[in-house]
């Protein structure tokens, strides 16, 4: 009898301990269930959120700069810096096209405001914008000319440099304005002018006025890469462009003619 009790003693333990273990074990799933599916949603959120913010474009506004005269004829001129935001264009380790192409653009924009002109620039800061926005900012503010500033590179051969500056075919106003800039650049001993060439760039085409793509130089050849990103050359590529687009009869011949 006292074996029996013994024995009814311990399943009766047994079993508890059995209903305890359950009822943990239960909790312990139901704990690492809750955790799994609040990880899920977190992760889920960061991952949308982080698809906003890559897909939606940043545009910060127009910068207009007013010319000292601030008359009714004075020549409008769209700087548009290429790339920026989440766009860093090309790059070379640390020197990331987008921030070239800014800093020439205000020093272009600088330029020109002070030779007279009404400047207009499409980004100002760190910012996305789309290519069709750009060409309607110029669209919207009837500008006369629309300058895109660029930076190239060639994977095939790390030799290639030089500035290119293109034009839509259509527009004869473009190609006059981008062989002068072409020609003005081949006067000077530090820069290598690699012509005005044809191409069908979005700008280019969506734009109503005469515009140009200049591409300043090659990141992909590592001495002019040094030098695009060096503040004497950028200055000296921006007054140089300054100085042919404000040229009277490059205004003269290209203003006059509609680009499509």
């Amino acid at each position: 009898m006292k074996q029996r009790k013994r024995h009814a003693g311990r399943t009766r333990k047994d079993k508890r301990r059995q209903r305890i273990i359950r009822a943990w074990t239960a909790r312990i799933f139901f704990l690492s269930v809750s955790l799994l599916i609040i990880c899920a949603i977190a992760q889920s959120v960061i991952l949308i959120s982080r698809k906003f913010q890559e897909e939606e474009p940043v545009f910060a506004g127009a910068s207009r700069i007013l010319s000292d005269t601030g008359s009714s004829d004075t020549l409008t001129v769209v700087v548009d810096a290429g790339h920026g935001g989440k766009d860093q264009g090309t790059n070379s380790q640390d020197i990331l096209e987008k921030d070239v192409n800014l800093s020439v653009a205000r020093l272009l924009a600088k330029n020109l405001e002070k030779a007279g002109a009404q400047v207009i620039m499409t980004r100002t800061a760190d910012t996305y914008i789309g290519l069709e926005e750009r060409a309607q900012l110029a669209n919207d503010a009837k500008a006369d000319l629309f300058i895109s500033v660029h930076c190239n590179y060639c994977e095939d051969d790390a030799s290639v440099q030089g500035l290119e500056c293109y034009y839509s075919k259509d527009s004869t106003g473009g190609q006059i304005l981008a062989e002068t800039i072409s020609d003005q650049m081949d006067t000077i001993d530090q820069t290598v002018s690699r012509g005005a060439r044809t191409a069908d760039y979005r700008v280019l085409l969506r734009t109503e006025m005469p515009a140009v793509l200049i591409e300043l130089g090659y990141f992909s050849n590592s001495s002019e890469c040094r030098k695009l990103a060096t503040s004497e050359y950028q200055s000296l590529l921006a007054e140089n462009i300054a100085e042919a687009v404000m040229n009277e009869q490059t205004i003269a011949a290209a203003v006059t003619d509609t680009p499509q």
